[in-house]
């Protein structure tokens, strides 16, 4: 969500409610940098499993553009891999191009072929 800090001290976090993403429970918080002024802060909302507290959904956007470059607004879903490990399986971005008239940008990138750790760890001893 935040590479750099990914806290209380940095963001505010607000209780929206509790949802069902398939089968998994999980709680929606919705997210806000403390500073408004500090660009690259995730701004949006998280969905969050309810029995290890793993991020399994995030949407929104990155506050300000800065050196860096530009953000895009976006929706990533997660899969769980093993147990407390959830990995990036779908992220959609779209947003306006500026300068373009009407342009739009929209993308859509899907992850698959995850092997699970207990299966790398059998090959490991037949190897």
């Amino acid at each position: 969500v935040d590479a750099r800090k990914f806290s209380r001290e940095h963001y505010q976090f607000e209780f929206v409610r509790r949802e069902f993403l398939g089968e998994v429970r999980c709680l929606v918080f919705d997210i806000m940098p403390k500073d408004k002024n500090d660009a690259g802060r995730f701004l949006g909302r998280i969905w969050v499993e309810d029995q290890e507290a793993c991020i399994v959904r995030l949407n929104g956007i990155y506050t300000l553009r800065s050196n860096e470059g530009v953000y895009f607004h976006f929706d990533s879903w997660r899969v769980q891999q093993d147990a407390g490990l959830w990995i990036p399986a779908m992220v959609y971005v779209e947003d306006s191009l500026e300068g373009a008239k009407g342009g739009k940008f929209k993308a859509q990138t899907r992850i698959w072929g995850y092997e699970p750790q207990s299966r790398r760890k059998l090959e490991e001893l037949t190897s």
